[in-house]
């Protein structure tokens, strides 16, 4: 029972910050959603490695949080050329990493690496991206 009272408390904290971070400035939108992005890519890959599934952790997070930056780029009229060369490098990185990495399966952990980017990264860039348009759908019309 005090596990679940736990989660519930931290959901509404949860809840309580998004909210915030939703209806607040670009700059805290983009930092909410980018730190609530790496503790869910860590998170998952804690979860993988009870199931004894390894990743490389510093080049998924590098990866999820260039591909993160894509719309904070565009919010600011940046050029994202460099980010561009940035992800085909960590790309091809994890790929030479994980082939040269001594062990078992390094598909598998390419794929899991790859999931964790598709499966987290991917959908908090598309939010991003919604704040980074002209007109935000979350924007407060005064």
């Amino acid at each position: 029972m005090k596990k679940f009272l736990t989660r519930v408390a931290t959901g509404i904290v949860y809840i309580a910050v998004i909210f915030a971070a939703l209806f607040t400035t670009k700059e805290l939108f983009f930092g909410i959603f980018g730190i609530l992005m790496v503790l869910t890519i860590n998170e998952l890959h804690q979860n993988l490695a009870v199931k004894d599934i390894t990743v490389h952790r510093i080049l998924t997070d590098l990866f999820a949080i260039c591909l993160y930056c894509l719309p904070v780029f565009k919010a600011y009229d940046l050029h994202i050329g460099v980010l561009i060369v940035l992800l085909a490098i960590l790309w091809l990185a994890l790929f030479t990493v994980e082939l040269r990495n001594e062990g078992e399966n390094p598909f598998q952990r390419i794929a899991f690496s790859f999931m964790s980017i598709a499966y987290i990264a991917v959908p908090f860039t598309l939010l991003g991206y919604t704040c980074s348009m002209e007109q935000s759908v979350f924007q407060i019309d005064s």
